[in-house]
């Protein structure tokens, strides 16, 4: 594009790239050599450059002394402002949600607890992705002597948290911790 318009980077002041989903900073390096091998030439006249999401920073074991080379490099090499999008990482385990139980119904031979948090309001990522959050004292279906299915309160048939492996079927108001 900038051959066929050389006045084109003239109307950039920087370059924003997403290639990372819950990675470490290995695979951001070689994103950023992709970067200044295809836009090298571009990178000096920008005043920014956005690493965007995906870096699990506070993952144990998440290489951080790479990522503050990849970010002095970008600093050093082509004078930019550097920006990070770490997203999920900086509430990752930050808390918990507490659930009550509003009813427990069989169908077949599934048992499911429809729950007040749901799966498509207060946990997307179980819709968006394939993630199960953790449930205290729980394990994976058929680890312990019942499993059920627990379920958000929505019309969305898809409002599913997920199987759990439990000692007991919970009982309509119980309380069930997610964290």
């Amino acid at each position: 594009a900038v051959a066929a318009n050389p006045a084109l980077p003239n109307l950039l002041d920087g370059l924003h790239f997403h290639t990372l989903c819950e990675q470490d900073s290995d695979a951001l390096a070689t994103t950023l050599d992709a970067v200044a091998q295809k836009f090298g030439d571009l990178l000096p006249r920008m005043q920014w450059l956005n690493f965007g999401g995906g870096h699990h920073i506070t993952r144990p074991g998440y290489d951080i002394a790479m990522l503050e080379r990849c970010i002095t490099r970008a600093q050093q090499d082509w004078g930019v402002t550097v920006y990070l999008e770490p997203g999920e990482a900086c509430a990752l385990n930050a808390g918990f949600l507490l659930s009550r139980v509003l009813d427990v119904v069989q169908n077949g031979d599934t048992t499911i607890a429809i729950l007040d948090a749901s799966a498509a309001c207060h946990m997307p990522d179980v819709i968006e992705m394939p993630y199960r959050p953790p449930l205290f004292a729980a394990a994976e279906p058929g680890e312990k002597p019942c499993t059920v299915r627990l379920a958000g309160p929505t019309c969305l048939a898809g409002d599913v948290i997920g199987d759990y492996g439990v000692d007991a079927v919970p009982n309509v108001g119980d309380l069930l911790v997610f964290g």
